[in-house]
């Protein structure tokens, strides 16, 4: 016999003599063990949980002891690198080159020659043939319209929040605020009468600019401007400077007259440095070209910020869309041609 039924036939004689309804005592006995094995469990979980919480509250308990929860993470990696061929490719538009399918792309060359991916990767910004700044959803093929160009030269660049445009031109760099018509522009020096090709840093904090001068960095209010490239004798930059993802390197094609050439018969190398100015290094001949009549080679940074596309005008088996490792190892060339814009596009996960 276990030790419950010795124990319920105790109670039994017990009840008996007291002559009280054995049944009912009995029930009441055993919910009454159940009640208290229950309550051991939970004082158990309890424990459990209040230790959990104290690690959570002191991995996480700030100066104002409030409980931060932990940030959501994200991970960036590289969609489709997109290309626009040069216009006189029988193919003509935008396509994708490697990477996955997009439904919906410019479809003319001539279609912003300059497509800007937005940060979400969803978000393409080029200017249309009818100097109108479109945003377009790269899956579903809607459109708007969030800026028209104010000169007949037009060069636009959107922050990466959507908020602002950066316009190039003659009077300078000049900002204005997405869904207003006030252009406001930023102060540069007298030396710098020209600021094209704008392009912002992946914060927002840096707007780069060309000049015949060289390569200019600006904040968005105008301070800290600072000649980051100077340009030598004839050379220039055609181009927009395009940030490496985390913001600490800007790369670029510089362009130099050839010996005994024409001004606008260039030869053209890939230039990466810090955004400080310091750490050049060239390392890659994007070819030539006659470029008052031809398009001049282009490049951007991967998302993830391990390659460079770039295009290359060679008059050769090299011609075409290659990419690359930051320092110019591992080259490739991914699709031959010629092209004249070139966009990669970000997935974030």
């Amino acid at each position: 016999m276990t030790l419950d039924q010795r124990a319920d036939a105790a109670v039994r004689e017990l009840l008996a003599a007291t002559d009280v309804d054995v049944t009912r005592r009995l029930a009441d006995l055993r919910a009454t063990r159940r009640r208290r094995d229950t309550g051991r469990l939970a004082a158990l979980a309890v424990a459990a949980a209040a230790l959990v919480g104290a690690t959570a509250w002191v991995a996480t308990n700030t100066d104002d002891d409030r409980i931060e929860p932990a940030p959501s993470p994200h991970r960036v990696s590289n969609g489709a690198l997109v290309a626009a061929p040069d216009v006189s490719d029988a193919v003509g538009g935008w396509r994708v080159i490697q990477g996955p399918a997009l439904d919906h792309l410019p479809d003319s060359s001539s279609d912003g020659t300059d497509l800007q991916f937005m940060p979400d990767g969803r978000q393409a910004v080029y200017v249309d043939e009818r100097g109108r700044v479109l945003m377009l959803d790269v899956y579903t093929g809607g459109s708007q319209v969030i800026g028209t160009c104010p000169d007949q030269v037009c060069v636009a660049a959107l922050s990466p929040d959507g908020s602002t445009l950066a316009w190039s031109g003659p009077p300078g760099l000049r900002l204005q605020q997405v869904g207003q018509d006030e252009l406001r522009t930023i102060p540069l020096t007298d030396e710098v009468d020209w600021a094209g090709w704008p392009s912002w840093s992946p914060d927002g904090s840096w707007i780069a600019f060309t000049s015949p001068e060289g390569v200019y960095l600006v904040r968005p209010d105008g301070s800290d401007l600072r000649l980051v490239q100077p340009l030598p004798g004839r050379a220039a930059v055609w181009r927009p400077v395009t940030f490496s993802p985390d913001g600490s390197r800007i790369a670029f094609l510089e362009g130099v007259p050839r010996d005994g050439g024409d001004d606008d018969e260039l030869d053209w190398t890939v230039v990466t440095m810090a955004v400080d100015g310091s750490g050049e290094h060239r390392f890659f001949d994007a070819g030539s070209c006659p470029c008052g009549g031809q398009p001049v080679p282009v490049m951007t940074w991967s998302p993830d910020g391990r390659y460079l596309a770039v295009t290359v005008r060679h008059n050769g088996p090299s011609a075409g869309l290659h990419v690359m490792r930051p320092d110019g190892s591992d080259d490739r060339l991914v699709s031959p041609g010629y092209f004249v814009g070139i966009a990669w596009q970000p997935l974030v996960e």
